[in-house]
């Protein structure tokens, strides 16, 4: 699993140079990997998982910060996401070397 954040875009490839990449005109965070959401959330030990063929990708916009003031210190105020409707665009365009004219992209 491939985690960060501050990305400009992701780059998915089949091992073979034609894939998919993912844009957003603004820095975002997300993750990929190769375990179901389900697989992850149900094992208790990281030796019981097992990869898969397909590849999940999550984009976040945003993540708040840490804390919830419950039982310490709550968020610091440069970390908060104000309450709203929040909307981002991203697209998808794929990709293959071995073909001239790339198709187009998607805007999501």
């Amino acid at each position: 699993m491939e985690t960060g954040q501050d990305f400009a875009g992701i780059k998915l490839n089949d091992g073979n140079h034609a894939g998919l990449l993912i844009s957003i005109s603004e820095l975002f965070e997300g993750s990929v990997s190769h375990y179901p959401e389900e697989d992850l959330y149900s094992s208790t030990h990281a030796y019981e998982l097992k990869t898969h063929p397909e590849t999940s990708v999550y984009l976040d916009y945003r993540q708040r910060g840490l804390g919830t003031g419950s039982c310490g210190p709550d968020t610091l105020e440069q970390y908060l996401i104000p309450a709203g409707n929040h909307r981002f665009d991203f697209m998808l365009r794929p990709f293959d070397p071995e073909i001239k004219i790339q198709p187009p992209c998607y805007k999501v």
